[in-house]
């Protein structure tokens, strides 16, 4: 793990990040790689932008396996509502504008990477509103789900959920390999996403 400070943001780079490049890059995938990252960095762009507008601080920017997550300088339950959602809900929003724009240009121009661009964006911004807790989707559930309930039954909902995240992380996998699907490095992605439900707080 590499740990930097910037001011008062801490900035961490994890070794399943370089990792992960460097698999697709190994798999032949580096435009996709570097694509991805770009979607990535647009998308937590996003948050920021949000964040910024409402003046909520940054405490810790973290690059994992799965790409860039920011943390925070006060907890979210003493922010209000709608200001969480907005915060969370602006990184897909960012990768969808971001989406449009690139399919208007390869329609404009028939440049194939302006596509691929697209398509990136298209999916890490779906990808990030799926109802898991390690993602914005998850998030917003909890949020809504929080907002509503006792801290006492926002506990439990929160055991509860991480079961029902594992069980559907289950049943996708089985559903892929039914249908032929025999991507290895799909299946140890979902393996990461179950192991994740219950060895991090939240994505």
């Amino acid at each position: 793990m590499i740990s930097l400070r910037i001011k008062k943001i801490r900035v961490i780079f994890r070794f399943g990040f370089f990792a992960s490049i460097t698999l697709l890059i190994l798999l032949n995938e580096s435009v996709y790689a570097i694509f991805g990252m770009y979607a990535c960095l647009i998308h937590e762009a996003g948050h920021l932008i949000a964040m910024k507008y409402h003046r909520v601080p940054v405490r810790e920017i973290m690059f994992y396996s799965a790409g860039v997550r920011i943390e925070p300088g006060i907890k979210p339950e003493i922010t209000p509502f709608f200001q969480n959602l907005l915060i969370l809900v602006s990184g897909a929003a960012a990768n969808m504008i971001t989406a449009v724009i690139s399919l208007a240009v390869f329609r404009l121009t028939d440049l194939n990477n302006a596509w691929i661009f697209y398509g990136v964006n298209l999916v890490i911004g779906v990808f990030n509103l799926l109802p898991l807790r390690m993602f914005d989707g998850g998030r917003i559930i909890g949020l809504f789900v929080n907002n509503f309930s006792s801290v006492e039954k926002a506990a439990e909902n929160e055991a509860f959920r991480t079961k029902i995240d594992f069980l559907l992380i289950i049943l996708t996998a089985i559903a892929f390999f039914i249908l032929g699907n025999r991507n290895i490095s799909l299946y140890l992605t979902l393996c990461y996403f179950a192991a994740s439900e219950f060895f991090t707080d939240d994505r």
